[in-house]
């Protein structure tokens, strides 16, 4: 690991990524592409159309869409 650190080796891909997997962070962040460590959080097809929608409103919509949530969230901790 420390030739690898200290530039003296290129990393091999399957190394990188059982280091990403070792701890816990994006192979992205090992190349020093992105300063977010963490994995992107995955997001199905009806989510990301939530989210396309949620996007439209206004900020009074969107802030009417987050109480409801609160209470929906408050009411299945029940």
């Amino acid at each position: 690991m420390s030739n690898y650190l200290n530039g003296n080796r290129s990393i091999p891909y399957d190394v990188l990524v059982r280091f990403a997997q070792y701890f816990h962070v994006t192979t992205d962040y090992l190349l020093g592409l992105t300063d977010t460590p963490e994995p992107p959080f995955p997001v199905s097809a009806a989510e990301r159309e939530l989210l396309s929608l949620f996007r439209t409103l206004s900020k009074e919509q969107k802030e009417l869409i987050a109480q409801n949530i609160d209470l929906m969230v408050k009411q299945n901790q029940r």
